[in-house]
């Protein structure tokens, strides 16, 4: 019994190992965006500016209990 526990987890761990090996994760290049956004804010385009934030996104003060909602 023993050695079928340990065949088990052995075999969830390589499942595990192997299925987060072969996968790609997304990696989010902030100096683009840094780049991105010094262009769009130079030319003076305020609908440029406004596309690059997300639709769902959330303002956060620290002074102001709440927060504001974009879009």
């Amino acid at each position: 019994m023993k050695k079928i526990i340990t065949c088990l987890t052995f075999l969830c761990l390589y499942l595990f190992l192997l299925q987060s090996c072969g996968t790609k994760k997304d990696k989010f290049d902030f100096n683009e965006l840094a780049k991105k956004y010094s262009q769009v804010f130079s030319a003076h385009d305020a609908a440029g500016v406004a596309k690059l934030y997300a639709d769902d996104a959330l303002i956060y003060q620290p002074d102001v209990s709440g927060n504001l909602q974009c879009r």
